[in-house]
């Protein structure tokens, strides 16, 4: 992951969709981090900011604490596993959940 540091009191609309972007995450493991990026991102456009005006002070606060958190991310791992499809003892576990802001899924396959 990129690094996410900005400074304090700074963030603008067109900065956070640039850093929130760095977060490349193509299997969503950290999706329960970077989720809160895109929530951020919703609310500013519907306040309505121009790209390069900077952020109200809630806002503000809440997309450095976001970047904080990515910024942490980059400690977590995540092991790999390989198996064969032959494997007649693979279960396949969906789990699924929503609230008023978003929603999500997850799938895990053991043998």
């Amino acid at each position: 992951m990129a690094d996410f540091q900005v400074e304090h009191g700074s963030i603008t609309k067109r900065k956070l969709l640039s850093q929130i972007s760095k977060a490349f995450d193509p299997l969503s493991l950290y999706l329960p981090v970077t989720i809160k990026g895109r929530l951020l991102m919703r609310q500013a456009w519907r306040n309505q900011i121009a790209w390069d005006d900077f952020l109200p002070e809630g806002l503000q606060k809440d997309s450095e604490k976001h970047f904080v958190d990515l910024e942490k991310c980059k400690q977590i791992s995540f092991n790999r596993k390989d198996f064969s499809a032959n494997n007649n003892d693979l279960v396949l576990n969906i789990f699924c959940d929503a609230s008023s802001s978003c929603y999500g899924f997850v799938v895990y396959v053991n043998n």
